[in-house]
């Protein structure tokens, strides 16, 4: 019977733990669509600066100058590199997000993995049980019909 007690202790704490670990999961699934936005809304201030510096450009252009002509070239090309810049920043910050929501994926699929083997596990201990009891019973029935016999 205490085997019985600390066993069923035993899944109700694996129990918890994978709940736990489960709620952490999704805590992280939200973290990563939070960043996802991020950086989404951060690329389209991005595309809107890039925007806005063509317009600069354009009406620089338009005043003929040679002088302003050079001074937007090179702003454009500063520009350029920024926004290389800030490509390649996305493009590493968008792999490391891939790379976290397969980590999550994996620990998804390992915590229904966990919580198939606890049910497994606890049909298994039940069956036992069961087991037992029956054998216990017939157990006395064998002695009652020996002692009837007697």
């Amino acid at each position: 019977r205490r085997a019985e007690v600390q066993n069923a202790k035993r899944a109700q704490l694996e129990e918890d733990r994978l709940a736990h670990k489960a709620m952490m999961l999704d805590r992280q699934i939200r973290d990563y669509e939070k960043a996802r936005r991020e950086i989404h809304e951060s690329k389209r201030q991005a595309a809107e600066q890039a925007r806005k510096e063509a317009d600069k450009e354009w009406e620089s252009k338009l005043k003929g100058t040679m002088e302003a002509r050079v001074a937007d070239t090179k702003l454009v090309q500063k520009m350029r590199e920024e926004l290389q810049g800030e490509r390649n920043r996305f493009d590493a910050k968008q792999k490391e997000l891939d790379a976290e929501r397969r980590r999550v994926e994996e620990l998804v699929a390992s915590v229904q993995e966990q919580k198939v083997r606890v049910e497994v596990e606890r049909k298994e201990n039940a069956a036992h049980l069961e087991a037992r009891e029956k054998m216990k019973q017939e157990k006395i029935t064998l002695l009652k019909q020996l002692d009837e016999m007697r």
